[in-house]
């Protein structure tokens, strides 16, 4: 499944797998982001797939149901290159559609959750409270 692939610890997996490193080596998205600063290319290439990925399952959203927006949260988020990432991808996906594709569909916006790394958080506590009210 595609939704699977966009996730912060599949970037993880397909980045060691490319590079060879261990999770020892590259143990969280601080030292992937750290690696990709060195210029790695099998890094950027990992980088550079995940965010297609990423891509992709915006695009096939904006196509289902029209979104004019994409919010990019989670700890990752805070590293600008994965919106820019995620911009670039999408538009090469565009560029390679059908011109009757790319005519008829208006991309969305991808930016930064306004909540960056505690979004999950902050949309578990709202859920919760919602429940809690329900329950009075």
């Amino acid at each position: 499944m595609l939704g699977m692939s966009c996730s912060t610890s599949n970037l993880l997996s397909h980045m060691r797998e490319e590079t060879g490193l261990s999770e020892e080596e590259l143990p969280d998205d601080l030292a992937a982001f750290k690696l990709l600063d060195t210029g790695d290319k099998r890094a950027e290439k990992a980088f550079s797939d995940w965010c297609t990925n990423v891509a992709t399952l915006i695009y096939n959203l904006t196509v289902i149901l029209d979104i004019e927006r994409a919010a990019i949260g989670g700890g990752i988020s805070v590293q600008p290159r994965v919106v820019s990432g995620i911009r670039e991808a999408l538009a090469t996906i565009t560029r390679r559609l059908p011109p009757t594709f790319s005519s008829t569909i208006t991309l969305p916006e991808v930016v930064r959750c306004h909540y960056g790394s505690e979004a999950n958080q902050i949309g578990a506590l709202n859920i919760f409270l919602e429940a809690q009210h329900q329950k009075d």
